[in-house]
């Protein structure tokens, strides 16, 4: 996607390195020596503001295996020894238990407790020196999401460290590009001198205070509640642009950027508050636009090859003869469309399409799909439909998608209905934070707590989107594979149609029109913000037989009955106590009305669930057999 690109190594050693290049010698006389401990300390400054102590400072691998933590100090610094490795590493700073960072903004402290909390840095280097300084800001959180790093999995795709450097080196040059800003004035790698409550004024007479200043004027500048929000949002417009191979988002990300650019020039007015008495800053910038920077002579966009898409509708398996189409959800219009096969899974050709989708299966004479709980086929007319809602900005080729009666009602959160398939995009956002928003509701809905300390149960076995394990006449003796990506939202899909037909003697499409109804009124209220209106529709939504067969699903799914599951597949134990507690406990962790905090809590997990989803990367959960075929 760039060619030609300038190499950083020179001059981020040149401003990080150059005054730590001192070592000191010992000589012995007299028959004695002193003994040495072999070290490689570098030094790490997280950046909103300063920081407390107690924030979880870690070194990775580009594979992402773990090469040192430690935590910050009373002055918001932390050492790593990285003795014994050398090479390009990942800087991940996250949240803990009481950690706090300053917001110039406000004056005040801002939480920074939560493990999902975190700022990424990326650093191209062959050889790390002893001495090294490094800062971990909104700028360098931004150049990692250029080089597709998942802050939930820190990891840079590249075949050898010359291939990781290229892509850190490129995405440096992309962030140094668009600030209009030569890494030899300002280099985002460096230390900077952060305001802090300690310290609300910083001198501008270096690059660190410039740097600082830079970072104090962008918080300032913000219009999002906080700099953590902040900082979020420049790292998802960056992500997005990254994962479109760098052929859209490309406005979003200049919104998102807009505080910056108010930030340069205060400091190219020497206007900033921030400022020691008697001190001067002066910023010299170019001002570029995020389309400007991706036409120059350097960078080149990516051509975009044809994909094909799997789609997997289901409760249970379908049957050939189903229409799935993806619809463009920016103008509401058919991209492509495929019918399901004898497998019950519909191969589409996306053509050179790449970004958000709303899939959609509707029936027609002879089709039909199979309801576990009868053992035995049921229609699927051309009056049924079911949506699902793909929040990707871009997709590999031969990744797999479900849509099933939860996307539905995900669907319906994202303002879809029978007829409109367009998805309204937020102020200064996109069609996919409408998506990724509208998920997050139906995974608190039903009781699923964010956790990203367990990627795998958690983010992936939990995800929505996943392709179903989903049972039919053939497979149905047999069971659900448990250790399959989708066996688990497989087996959740068979109780609900069982729990559906115990509780209302209806069908799992039925039941799946009945939820997107409650769902809607719900939506409403919640979109009026009349809290009258939002405690009854909530209330009302509570008390619903909707939501009664949803708990009584998860409670089987959580006590684990073998009716739908391969009695010869034992998923590993942890993975399996960890998951039956996560189903057992949903009716109580229930969250019919979110904050915005628990939203975006939620919203980081489903990103990191897409995000690999998209890249056709599948996470199947460890396990023993005794299966004879």
């Amino acid at each position: 996607m760039f060619k030609n690109i300038i190499s950083f190594r020179s001059h981020w050693l040149l401003a990080i390195v150059l005054p730590y290049l001192l070592v000191a010698c010992g000589g012995g006389g007299g028959g004695s020596s002193a003994s040495i401990t072999a070290s490689k300390n570098i030094s790490i400054t997280p950046g909103l503001g300063g920081f407390s102590a107690g924030a979880v400072v870690e070194a990775y691998k580009p594979s992402g295996d773990l090469i040192k933590a430690s935590t910050t100090n009373a002055a918001g610094e932390a050492t790593l020894d990285m003795y014994g490795y050398d090479g390009p590493f990942i800087l991940k700073v996250s949240g803990a238990t009481g950690v706090t960072y300053y917001d110039e903004k406000t004056g005040t402290s801002k939480d920074f407790s939560s493990s999902s909390d975190y700022l990424l840095s990326v650093v191209p280097t062959t050889a790390i020196i002893s001495g090294s300084s490094y800062g971990v800001t909104p700028l360098t959180n931004m150049a990692a999401a250029l080089a597709g790093v998942d802050g939930l999995v820190p990891t840079i795709s590249g075949a050898t460290s010359a291939e990781v450097i290229t892509s850190i080196n490129q995405s440096l040059e992309y962030v140094q590009s668009l600030m209009g800003v030569d890494s030899t004035t300002l280099n985002i790698l460096s230390a900077p001198t952060l305001v802090r409550a300690d310290r609300t004024t910083v001198s501008g007479g270096n690059s660190a205070g410039v740097y600082g200043l830079l970072l104090a004027e962008l918080a300032n500048q913000s219009t999002s509640t906080t700099p953590l929000v902040q900082a979020k949002s420049m790292y998802t417009r960056a992500l997005k642009v990254k994962q479109s191979a760098f052929t859209s988002g490309l406005t979003d990300l200049d919104t998102a950027l807009a505080p910056l650019k108010l930030a340069q020039a205060k400091l190219s007015a020497g206007t900033t508050s921030f400022l020691s008495s008697g001190s001067k800053v002066a910023l010299t910038y170019t001002d570029k636009t995020a389309s400007q920077v991706n036409t120059a002579s350097t960078i080149t966009k990516a051509t975009t090859a044809a994909r094909t898409i799997n789609v997997v509708p289901g409760s249970g398996a379908f049957g050939s003869g189903a229409k799935v189409s993806v619809i463009n959800p920016s103008t509401g219009s058919e991209i492509s469309f495929a019918s399901t096969n004898a497998s019950g899974v519909a191969v589409v050709d996306l053509g050179t399409y790449s970004g958000p989708m709303v899939l959609r299966v509707s029936g027609g004479a002879g089709v039909k799909y199979y309801d576990e709980t009868l053992g035995a086929s049921v229609d699927f007319d051309s009056s049924k439909s079911m949506l699902s809602v793909v929040p990707a900005e871009s997709v590999t080729s031969g990744s797999s998608y479900g849509i099933s009666p939860l996307t539905h009602l995900a669907a319906v959160f994202a303002g879809l209905t029978a007829s409109n398939f367009q998805v309204t995009k937020p102020t200064g956002g996109t069609e996919s934070d409408t998506m990724y928003k509208a998920l997050a509701r139906v995974r608190l809905l039903l009781g699923f707590r964010s956790d990203t300390s367990n990627v795998v149960n958690n983010i992936h076995t939990l995800n929505l989107l996943i392709a179903p394990s989903v049972l039919s006449s053939t497979t149905a003796s047999a069971g659900i594979d448990l250790s399959a990506p989708g066996g688990y939202m497989g087996y959740f899909l068979a109780e609900i149609a069982r729990a559906s037909r115990s509780r209302s003697s209806s069908n799992a499409i039925e039941f799946s029109e009945r939820l997107a109804a409650a769902g809607l009124k719900l939506k409403t209220a919640i979109d009026g913000g009349n809290d009258v209106a939002i405690t009854a529709a909530v209330a009302e939504f509570s008390g619903s037989a909707e939501l009664g067969v949803l708990n009584a699903a998860s409670a089987q799914v959580g006590v684990g009955s073998n009716k739908f599951i391969k009695s010869c597949i034992t998923v590993d134990s942890s993975s399996k106590i960890y998951l039956a507690n996560m189903f057992s406990k949903a009716t109580d962790l229930a969250n019919l009305n979110p904050s915005a905090s628990k939203l975006a809590e939620m919203v980081l997990n489903l990103e990191a669930a897409v995000l690999q989803q998209t890249m056709n990367n599948s996470y199947p959960l460890s396990k023993t057999s005794t299966c004879t075929s």
